[in-house]
């Protein structure tokens, strides 16, 4: 049974949209897929945070690592490991050009988060294309597992697992 179409209205970021209605479309779901964007969390939000006891920074992102960024402790296993601080992802408050999904990004602004400087928007047609494959990996599993064959079980699990059929369609709309 097809999913119903979600009303994505594609064609409306090319015509329409700037920064500011961008945003407000992603608050109201009317654009989904992905941003890139600069993020920047007030620092009251920062020390509301700390005093209630949130200890991670909600943005997730890669950055190159110098030994300033590094604690004692880490300096000192980095010495005795004979390494040296490199690309990593770290947690933060501030993002700059973090490519995000949709959804997140609404996130991040009803936690209080600005976001700032969109430079791209990827918006896609929401659906299932992985369906049929699921259901059908799912069945190979039970199947397997009504017949004790544990190496069935174990093939549909790999097979399951190995996202060799992901699809996806996207459309890039705007660079602002």
């Amino acid at each position: 049974m097809p999913s119903p179409k979600a009303d994505t209205r594609l064609g409306r970021i090319l015509e329409i949209d700037d920064e500011r209605s961008c945003l407000h479309a992603i608050k109201n779901d009317r654009i989904f897929g992905f941003i890139q964007a600069d993020f920047t969390c007030p620092d009251e939000k920062i020390e509301e945070w700390t005093r209630n006891g949130f200890l991670f920074p909600p943005l997730v992102r890669r950055m190159d690592l110098e030994e300033n960024h590094l604690s004692p402790y880490m300096k000192n296993r980095y010495t005795e490991e004979q390494k040296s601080p490199s690309t990593t992802v770290v947690q933060t408050y501030h993002a700059k050009q973090l490519f995000c999904l949709t959804n997140l990004v609404k996130f991040y602004l009803e936690l209080g988060y600005k976001v700032t400087n969109i430079t791209a928007v990827y918006q896609y047609e929401p659906g299932e294309a992985l369906l049929p494959f699921v259901e059908k990996v799912t069945k190979m599993r039970c199947e397997a597992t009504r017949e004790g064959d544990d190496a069935k079980q174990l093939t549909a699990k790999l097979i399951g697992n190995s996202c060799k059929y992901s699809i996806f369609k996207f459309y890039q709309f705007q660079t602002f």
